[in-house]
């Protein structure tokens, strides 16, 4: 998918996933899919959650 360049800023939650966290200039956040359709657009605020691969588990 080519994403045009009126965005500020272009997030992929998740390579395997087609979804992308597109923030325009004026700072307004959108969810848009392969499609450039927007998702989740009832919901008023939609971010993207970090996540850490590096899980160390210790037996005790």
């Amino acid at each position: 998918m080519i994403i045009d360049n009126e965005y500020s800023q272009i997030i992929i939650p998740n390579p395997t996933k087609e979804v992308f966290i597109v923030t325009k200039e004026d700072g307004s956040t959108e969810v848009l899919n392969a499609k450039k359709e927007r998702i989740f657009k009832d919901l008023k605020n939609v971010s993207g959650i970090e996540i850490s691969r590096n899980s160390n588990k210790s037996s005790i």
